[in-house]
């Protein structure tokens, strides 16, 4: 009974490990305190916090974000100074390429930058990073008026260089004024994704996200499977080491 149970245990916990991951990132800005996050306009574009979760089985994954963008809970277009502003979409990255990427709202190109118009909530695989991603230089104009203008922040539809991987939706809720930087809203990201990214995952990708097409605000961080999903010759190996106290089990019985 007591084999039993360890069995039952160790199975149950393998299971729980090989399925799902969930990272948190952190990026909390306080004016008294704005070392390690440089954020213009924090009252409109903070990013607090990215929360990101895969299910490895499913292929499904969720991404929470809270933020303050445009000091209210909608995703539309808001002008600041005469400048129209949009969500970023998020990216994730193979080393300083990116693999694949979230549309936060349904946008084709800027002007110069023709493209396909892009379905809000879609995973994307981006098999050309030079004509499937915009920065924010692209999409507001040159001389630019972003707050750093080589920040990738827009996935573009244009000459094969992006692939439809996945269907998703996009939801914000109003959470709050936090009293320091305005009113937070958690934006909540759900879509399905590939075999491919789950297999990138095993090597890790970089997650970024920035807060609008201006970039002023940018979260980054990194996740990895690696050490959170076996390989199958760890499976292969732990399964002949429980078989091997199945047989145990039965010669002292």
């Amino acid at each position: 009974m007591r084999l039993h149970a360890v069995l039952l245990v160790a199975l149950s916990a393998l299971s729980i490990h090989a399925a799902t991951i969930t990272r948190v990132f952190n990026d909390d800005f306080d004016p008294a305190n704005a070392t390690g996050d440089v954020v213009g306009d924090p009252a409109n574009f903070d990013i607090q916090s990215l929360a990101l979760t895969v299910d490895t089985t499913t292929m499904l994954a969720q991404v929470l974000v809270q933020t303050n963008y445009g000091s209210s809970s909608s995703l539309a277009t808001f002008n600041q100074f005469g400048i129209d502003l949009n969500p970023g979409d998020l990216f994730f990255l193979s080393g300083s390429s990116v693999k694949y990427g979230v549309a936060l709202t349904a946008h084709g190109g800027p002007t110069g930058y023709p493209g396909g118009t892009l379905t809000q909530g879609t995973f994307y695989e981006v098999n050309n990073p030079a004509d499937g991603t915009l920065n924010a230089r692209a999409v507001l104009g040159d001389p630019p008026l972003a707050y750093r203008p080589d920040d990738l922040v827009w996935l573009r539809d244009y000459n094969s260089a992006i692939t439809a991987g996945g269907t998703g939706t996009v939801s914000i809720a109003d959470t709050g004024f936090d009293g320091v930087n305005g009113p937070r809203s958690l934006i909540t990201l759900t879509f399905a994704v590939t075999p491919a990214f789950i297999s990138d995952l095993s090597n890790g990708l970089s997650v970024q996200f920035v807060s609008a097409t201006c970039a002023n605000d940018v979260l980054t961080g990194f996740v990895s499977t690696g050490s959170d999903v076996p390989e199958p010759a760890t499976f292969a190996f732990i399964g002949a080491g429980l078989l091997g106290l199945i047989g145990l089990r039965r010669r002292i019985g």
